[in-house]
């Protein structure tokens, strides 16, 4: 067997994760070679490392072993980016286990926004202890700003750039919840650690490429979503652009969804209309949302690609105040039953205007009478004056069309 090569790159990330564990498809795409070429000498390479956790579709090994054990004749030519996002993860895992995953979620999406953010340059050239302590300092004396829009929309008002949104920053980055105590300290070795990896994957992995670190940020914020109490009432995709396809909207015109989730519906909107890009909007997102997680990571996937939106404050959508009186175009998912359904569907009628359409999106079996019987109740005959039609999908959805008067 051919001696073991020293790749810096990959000696550098063992010193700070040698003893994370790593899956064999990672670790080849962090080499840039085939899988097979890995699994390979595991089947005919007595020296290859034992693995420390195997199941039954894949191993997981120290970083360390896996690195010594590396012979020259692997023809290897490192991903960076794939290098990077792995030690991103792995920095996350750690400052999660340090301090929770909901404090390691703020703080991973505070400094996400500042990175995109003009300052985001700065960080470039500080020291890892000193970042978190730079960012506090910085957010600390922010001004606001207000996205400029290519259309001016009337009554349209869009919160502050989250990038300089101060109250909203200082919760991602010092704080977690509504508390006012200090969850991770400046002298945090697990932050320091997760901050500068995701500093390196910016200006390392994936600058210019700015979708590909919002990707990325992206799912390990949803990662660490599945830990916290965090709700989702994101629809599909495809759900979605039906719905946006229905809507038909024009340049000018504002959308409101009141139980908005996560903002996907805002960001397949903006990718439909604008084509994606950070770009000056030609309409407008009004959004409420009333778990506090869920509200703050729709106000981070909103910042990261630069739409403008108005998300108020975490609220429930059918008692929100708006500073809108009325919409002509209202989309909500709020994934209530029988119970809930009238009292969404009067909150979307009073809020449309004379010539409005609102899309409710419900469980197909509330509005198609089953085998049995069950469906379409009493709301179906109260609120009949005001149901356009509906549409039903093959994911087993119904979209209700209102109106103010159908």
């Amino acid at each position: 067997m051919s001696r073991p090569r020293t790749l810096p790159d990959l000696r550098e990330a063992t010193t700070s994760f040698g003893s994370e564990l790593i899956g064999l498809d990672e670790f080849s795409r962090i080499l840039g070679v085939e899988a097979a070429v890995i699994r390979g000498r595991r089947e005919r390479d007595p020296d290859f490392p034992a693995p420390v956790r195997e199941g039954s579709s894949r191993s997981a090994h120290f970083l360390r072993d896996l690195v010594e054990w590396l012979p020259e004749d692997i023809d290897v030519s490192i991903d960076r980016f794939s290098l990077r996002r792995w030690t991103l993860w792995a920095a996350v895992a750690r400052c999660s286990s340090d301090h929770g995953a909901e404090a390691t979620l703020r703080l991973l999406a505070g400094t996400a926004l500042l990175l995109l953010h003009p300052w985001g340059r700065t960080a470039r050239r500080l020291p890892a202890a000193e970042l978190l302590d730079a960012i506090r300092t910085h957010v600390a004396a922010v001004e606001p700003e207000h996205p400029t829009l290519a259309t001016e929309i009337i009554g349209f008002t869009p919160d502050p750039i989250p990038a300089t949104d101060r109250t909203f920053l200082l919760s991602l980055v010092s704080w977690a919840g509504r508390s006012r105590e200090p969850i991770i300290s400046t002298d945090s070795s697990s932050a320091a650690l997760l901050l500068d990896q995701l500093r390196r994957l910016w200006f390392e992995g994936c600058r210019p490429d700015i979708r590909r670190f919002i990707d990325t940020v992206e799912s390990d914020i949803r990662s660490l979503a599945k830990d916290t109490a965090t709700r989702s009432s994101t629809s599909a995709h495809g759900l979605n652009r039906l719905l946006l396809t229905i809507a038909s909207m024009q340049r000018g015109e504002v959308l409101l969804d009141p139980a908005c989730g996560q903002g996907s519906l805002f960001i397949d909107a903006h990718e439909l209309l604008h084509g994606g890009g950070r770009v000056r909007q030609k309409v407008g997102f009004v959004g409420r949302e009333q778990d506090l997680g869920t509200w703050t990571v729709a106000k981070v996937r909103l910042g990261l690609r630069g739409i403008a939106h108005d998300l108020g404050e975490p609220t429930d959508g059918t008692r929100c105040e708006l500073a809108m009186p009325s919409f002509t175009h209202i989309i909500a998912d709020p994934e209530v039953g029988a119970r809930g359904l009238k009292v969404w569907t009067r909150r979307i009628v009073e809020l449309l205007d004379e010539h409005g359409t609102g899309q409710l999106v419900v469980p197909a079996s509330l509005v198609f009478p089953t085998v049995d019987g069950r469906g379409r109740g009493a709301w179906w005959k109260a609120l009949q004056p005001h149901i356009d039609a509906v549409v039903f999908t093959p994911t087993d959805a119904a979209i209700i069309l209102l109106r103010r008067d159908a």
